[in-house]
């Protein structure tokens, strides 16, 4: 076959495999990703640039809330260039960004190819592209992560690679083109992708130009690594004007943001052997949200490994130099992404500008699909190796099938400004996680966008303002002042800003906390021009950039020749057989495996329930949503290490309220010890509102739970509870008819003590420390959670204890209310922090956290309170206090103004509700027939109390259909939670008002109002004969 043809085919294959992995990314729409909607923003702010003529800018003006943010100037713009380019062929951006993601997958495969075609067979060439093609985690990067930039880089390395191996080996000017636009092209693309590859460029260059089975560091040898390393250097100096400032200027901005915060912090990243090796796993077609993990992936790991175990066996040693190469990178990286390497990214700052150990998997990928070429030479060629390539390509692609299967998510197809805008004022400003690129003048963001230029309220009165122009990056305005003012344009001060007044260039400052562009400027009519320009620093790095350009140039006119012709590993082409090959896997996909249930592909929703599941359940809450199950959960752990929790939850009523599930770590008091429940970060969450889910399919819901900072050890539950996002009404669980209750118990859980100790720095505030020595234990931290309360309130107490002598008995807290006129009003007497975990069992140093729920009494009266904390020594049956005392907080109660008399009644009721409560009756308003859908009513409550109660009751208020259904609702405590009935008086009367809202769509006919009580973690209350709802009413609907 002649070289053009062989050419041809091999690229007609290499594609025609890489089929089924671009397929996901030309989908109905854009995979719900990560970040892929940042992207598509960055994409839509440069073309908004270019339609304005401006080709290339530092500062993106409709972001940061329209005061502009200097996004460009940090994160380089290539692939977005790409995006324009063919987002405006047809179809639009959002196109533009698919397109751009499924060419850089097809590039990525023939750049492999061409690479690995330089030292192996045909057949291993197109093992090691599709073992690229199909490494996971392009997949993951491309469909979960949504990371256009990353996978626009993925061709570029081995792109550079092979033209540093034709200098190193051959010289000649073309593969110094090529080479130096390649590394050029990654450092416009990506710069952590740059940071984390280019030490593999450099190693490579030394390896490769070494000649011969001894190495001699020589003047050969020197002489060899002259074009190369000039070629990078090239490289560097054509992308100066991008990477120079963006290094250089990041004292600028805040980038701090993003330092050691979650879920930033590099340690928070690192791969098990487990994670890095992952094996097979089928796809989960009911899946609302696949979370495929980061990983090298078993099958690729294993078609690489004969490659290395083998080395010795190659033909030839430059196949033998590449495979103890990049098997020796390969380790080095997978050392890296593992928390064996910890000290190593401690010790180097550069390092951990990566923030994502996991990065490392592009680099590492490549490594692999070059073992996996080395292990496919070492099978004879012919029908042998032949076999095994299909097999390998087989392997790789089954393997890779559970990452191409994303979720599409809804996306703006003709971004713009107002999307920009949209997403800023969603709290992501600048499409960054943590507007890292906030100037540093930048303290506090404006209340409002900037809809304007000028900031008329900068204006001294009787200002004329004749013309106020702007463009993206410039803006002039004409008025007259009548005396000198600081005028104030809505933009934020940055470096690059200039402003001239009446031609005259003016110096700017910052305003303070806004840090937005401010000049003073004489009395009298003046023209101010503000334009968005360049520094020394950025004309210095553009200027290093033209000159590299120019050298190519040079290279490219004068420059030398290849010495030899470089030798291609063997001479045989691929057979026009292998063309039938993917057309075979694509109809196999499409056909079979997509069609009919198998291994591969299984749907888990069968029978009513969910199969394969750890633990199953069918818990019902509020008639839809369903607890399909969960994952066993581990029964102890430490407490600074996260309990993994996994849910598989079903909606199975579109359209209906949006819920929150919420999982709770509690003591057997009920107090709750973790702050919130975090994902981890692997997690692909479904759609935040549960009424958009599918109710065909489920999603799994994944929690990292930790412990609180000082949680003692002793026995937990774990528990699950249902609330509306809106409401926060919290719902009952049913096992068919049976009420489960609010929560759900799903297991009991030992924590043990710390692996690192805590202490008082990191568990309380600096500024509310305290050192009261109460005895064997110091009291180092204290909060009541509130300074203003009310009789019945709860006061969340939460203390810090630090033990400085051995505990020889167990002690209590005694707390007491000192009221300013000497008063004093015993609280409780409570454990320092759980019954569990006893002071005897405390060891000097230990810092542990108490917390403890306390009610005020109802029977207080306005005024000022001291809260006081002494201990005592507990002996059987008594507690003996002990001397010292410490003052823990302070408290402004206001008592509530009561009524004894009832008033007016619209309907009498006079029903009691358990031993404590009488629902008196209602008042209505309006209270006349009918009503109209889509119209609210209120109800006043009128309640009596019969005794004082220690629980905080909740009161339900629900408008029925015939079937008993709430069409609307109202719940919570009384009197919009700021009247508890534990600060109820025997005797009191109490209206509480409510108001309900028809649904705009509610049908017409008769409805049942009813209403009642219940306790927050338990039943309803029932009247005398036995009901858990009082009917108060029927209510009709009117035809709209």
């Amino acid at each position: 076959m002649h070289k053009h043809e062989s050419g041809i085919l091999a690229i007609l294959t290499v594609l025609a495999l890489g089929a089924l992995a671009a397929r996901p990314m030309l989908g109905p729409s854009l995979p719900c990703s990560d970040d892929v909607g940042f992207h598509l923003l960055r994409a839509a702010q440069l073309d908004l640039l270019l339609r304005q003529g401006i080709l290339y800018s530092r500062w993106a003006p409709d972001m940061g809330l329209g005061y502009g943010y200097p996004l460009f100037n940090y994160l380089p713009q290539l692939p977005y260039y790409v995006v324009v380019l063919l987002g405006r062929l047809g179809g639009g951006l959002n196109v533009g960004v698919r397109l751009t993601f499924a060419l850089s997958l097809w590039a990525s495969g023939l750049a492999m190819y061409r690479f690995a075609r330089e030292h192996f067979s045909a057949v291993a060439a197109l093992v090691a592209a599709v073992a690229y093609m199909y490494a996971p985690y392009q997949a993951y990067d491309t469909l979960f992560r949504g990371n256009l930039s990353e996978s626009f880089a993925w061709p570029l390395l081995p792109l550079a690679l092979w033209g540093l191996g034709r200098l190193a080996r051959h010289g000649g000017r073309k593969w110094v083109l090529l080479t130096a636009l390649s590394y050029a092209a990654i450092l416009l693309t990506h710069n952590i992708f740059a940071m984390i590859t280019t030490p593999l460029l450099g190693l490579y260059v030394l390896v490769e130009a070494m000649e011969g089975r001894v190495f001699r560091v020589g003047r050969d040898y020197i002489r060899r690594l002259v074009p190369p390393l000039g070629a990078l250097a090239l490289g560097m100096g054509l992308a100066a004007f991008s990477w120079v400032p963006a290094i250089l200027e990041r004292s600028v901005v805040q980038l701090d943001r993003l330092a050691f915060g979650f879920p930033f912090s590099y340690w928070n990243h690192f791969l098990s052997a487990g994670e890095l090796f992952l094996s097979y796993r089928p796809v989960f077609l009911d899946l609302m949200n696949p979370s495929p993990p980061r990983t090298l992936g078993l099958l690729a790991v294993l078609c690489g490994l004969p490659g290395v175990l083998g080395v010795m066996w190659l033909k030839t040693g430059r196949q033998r130099r590449q495979v103890a190469f990049f098997g020796a990178a390969l380790a080095g990286y997978a050392f890296l992404m593992t928390a064996l390497s910890r000290p190593v990214w401690d010790t180097f700052p550069l390092l951990q500008l990566t923030e994502f150990p996991w990065r490392l998997l592009s680099p590492a990928a490549l490594c692999l699909a070059l073992l996996a070429a080395g292990a496919t030479d070492l099978i004879p060629r012919g029908k042998a190796q032949t076999v095994w390539g299909v097999l390998a390509i087989s392997a790789l692609i089954v393997g890779d099938l559970f990452w191409l299967t994303p979720r599409y998510c809804a996306n703006p197809l003709h971004p713009g400004a107002a999307d920009i805008r949209a997403q800023e004022l969603a709290g992501l400003i600048g499409t960054t996680s943590a507007g890292e690129f906030l100037p540093v003048t930048v303290k506090a963001l404006p209340a409002t966008p900037a809809d304007t230029f000028l900031d008329r309220e900068s204006l001294p009165e009787g200002t004329d303002v004749f013309t106020e122009t702007t463009t993206l990056l410039t803006g002039e305005v004409w008025l007259d002042l009548p005396q000198a003012a600081h005028l104030v344009f809505n933009r934020f001060a940055y470096p690059g800003w200039q402003a001239r007044v009446d031609g005259i260039s003016q110096p700017t400052f910052p305003t303070t906390p806004e840090g937005l562009i401010s000049l003073l400027v004489p009395a009298g009519a003046h023209l101010v021009e503000i334009a968005f320009g360049t520094t020394p620093l950025r004309v210095a790095a553009t200027l290093v950039s033209l000159l590299s350009a120019l050298a190519l140039v040079l290279v490219e006119r004068f420059g030398r020749r290849s010495r030899t012709q470089a030798p291609v590993a063997a001479s045989e082409a691929l057979s026009a057989r292998w063309l039938l090959f993917p057309v075979a896997l694509v109809l196999l996909k499409t056909g079979l495996l997509d069609a009919v249930e198998s291994p591969l592909s299984v749907h888990r929703l069968q029978g009513g329930g969910l199969q394969g599941v750890g633990v199953s359940t069918d818990l019902v809450f509020d008639h839809q949503l369903r607890l399909l199950g969960y994952e066993p959960f581990a029964v102890t752990t430490r407490a600074d290490a996260p309990l993994a929790l996994t849910l598989y939850v079903q909606d199975v009523v579109p359209g209906g309220p949006d819920y929150v599930i919420y999982p709770e770590l509690l003591d057997a008091a009920g107090e709750v010890w973790i702050d919130f429940p975090y994902a981890p970060t692997v997690y692909k969450p479904p759609p935040s509102q549960t009424s958009n889910w599918p109710p065909d399919q489920v999603a799994v819901l994944l929690f990292d739970l930790w412990p609180k900072i000082g949680t003692p050890p002793g026995r937990y539950t774990l528990a699950l509870k249902v609330f509306d996002a809106r409401s926060q009404f919290t719902y009952t669980a049913y096992a068919g008819d049976q009420a489960v209750g609010p929560r759900v118990i799903l297991g009991e859980i030992e924590i043990t003590h710390p692996r690192t100790p805590f202490n008082v720095e990191t568990l309380a505030p600096e500024a509310e420390r305290m050192s009261a020595l109460l005895g064997p234990v110091r009291l180092v931290w204290a909060s009541i959670g509130a300074s203003e309360a009310h009789p019945g309130d709860p006061l969340k107490l939460q203390l810090a204890w630090e033990t400085a002598a051995s505990p020889q008995a167990d002690l209590r807290a005694q707390l007491t209310l000192e009221a300013a006129n000497g008063a004093s009003f015993p609280l409780a007497t409570l454990p320092l922090v759980h019954e569990d975990f006893p002071t005897t069992q405390w060891q000097v140093g230990d810092v542990w956290r108490g917390q403890h729920t306390l009610r005020l009494p109802a029977r207080l009266e306005t005024g000022s309170y001291r809260l006081d904390l002494r201990l005592c020594a507990l002996s059987g049956a008594s507690c003996a206090s002990m001397e010292s005392t410490a003052a823990i907080g302070s408290l402004s109660l206001t008592a509530p103004e009561r009524l004894w008399t009832v008033p007016p009644l619209d309907v009498s009721l006079d029903t009691r509700l358990g031993a404590s409560v009488t629902l008196v009756g209602v008042q209505l308003t309006p209270y006349q027939m009918p009503l109209h859908a889509g119209e609210p009513f209120t109800v006043t409550l009128v309640w009596r109390d019969e005794a004082e109660l220690d629980t905080a009751l909740r009161v339900f208020v629900h408008l029925q259909d015939d079937s008993g259904y709430p069409v609307t609702q109202s719940d919570g405590e009384p009197v919009q939670w700021s009247r508890p009935t534990t600060g109820w008086l025997p005797g009191e009367i109490v209206l509480d008002e409510r108001t309900l809202s028809l649904p705009p769509d509610l049908a017409p006919g008769r409805y049942r109002l009813v209403a009642g009580l219940y306790a927050p973690e338990g039943p309803r209350l029932l009247t005398a004969d036995g009901r858990d709802a009082v009917l108060i009413t029927e209510l009709w609907v009117a035809e709209p």
